[in-house]
């Protein structure tokens, strides 16, 4: 039997110790992982929001830009709208309206504001004006050289014929026939003021036709991800369809800059402001959007 002196082994004890030791720095190490993890995915959190707040900004922004006026370059406006219809909003008076503060919300809108812009869209290319004919009980029919499909009954049109000095806002009545716009009431709303107080005499020749729309944007619960919002766009009337554009929007919330101070600078005021209502809409020149 051999023995080796001095020889001796860990005591339970020093085991136990050892143990715990081992255990805390194994936690401690997990915990930094966790921390890690934890903000590793805030900072991605927070790149989808600013990502998402762009995505939708650059939107906005682009439909603003494309509502500015278009057409009427050195002429004014006749408005051939009947501004004592029932349901008439008199800001569409002023062709030059880009956005219409204060507008109520839309039907699918749950949350925060809705932003209205008044859109001018150019309905194809340049048409050309064959002739101009009285059409009982309407005020008058024009007659394009080309018929033109993407227009309407119950649009409101720019028409505008700059060699011939005319810019005239005024309603789609009922078409005769294809390649006919007509010219009246019919029993829209706002409808047309008489004919003795729209401009002279159209001569033939070349025009263009301009759409006058409204696009709003507004959030509302995504219809493809439940639980989470996002921001929509709707044209035209009120209860058209609403297209869902970037998930992930919570909240919109917009101020109107209006010129104010004899620097010019802009005051920001909320859409429900009472003080926008006495304010001519041109008078908006900017937007905050948050």
């Amino acid at each position: 039997m051999i023995q080796v002196s001095g020889a001796h082994g860990f005591t339970l004890i020093e085991l136990l110790v050892a143990l715990v030791l081992g255990l805390g720095v194994v936690a401690a190490a997990m915990q930094t992982v966790s921390l890690a993890q934890r903000s590793q995915l805030a900072a991605m959190a927070w790149v989808d929001i600013r990502e998402t707040g762009l995505l939708a900004t650059r939107v906005i922004g682009r439909a603003v830009a494309d509502s500015r006026t278009q057409g009427c370059t050195g002429l004014t406006p006749a408005n051939g709208l009947n501004p004592t219809a029932d349901g008439f909003d008199t800001r569409l008076a002023d062709v030059a309206v880009q956005v219409l503060p204060g507008s109520p919300p839309h039907p699918r809108q749950d949350r925060g504001d809705r932003l209205v812009l008044q859109q001018r869209l150019v309905a194809g290319a340049p048409v050309g004006i064959v002739a101009r004919t009285a059409n009982p009980p309407y005020p008058d029919t024009l007659h394009l050289a080309e018929p033109v499909s993407d227009l309407e009954v119950g649009d409101l049109v720019l028409l505008t014929a700059i060699d011939q000095g005319l810019c005239l806002l005024f309603q789609l009545g009922p078409e005769a026939e294809p390649g006919q716009l007509v010219r009246g009431g019919g029993g829209l709303t706002p409808g047309n003021t008489p004919l003795a107080d729209s401009p002279g005499p159209l001569l033939p020749g070349p025009a263009q036709l301009a759409r006058i729309e409204r696009q709003s944007f507004f959030v509302a619960a995504s219809a493809v991800t439940p639980g989470s919002s996002s921001l929509y766009t709707s044209w035209r009337s009120d209860g058209d369809r609403a297209v869902e554009l970037v998930e992930g929007v919570e909240d919109l919330q917009v101020t109107y800059g209006v010129t104010a101070g004899s620097d010019g600078s802009p005051q920001f005021l909320s859409g429900n402001d009472p003080r926008l209502a006495t304010l001519a809409p041109t008078a908006v020149k900017a937007l905050r959007l948050r």
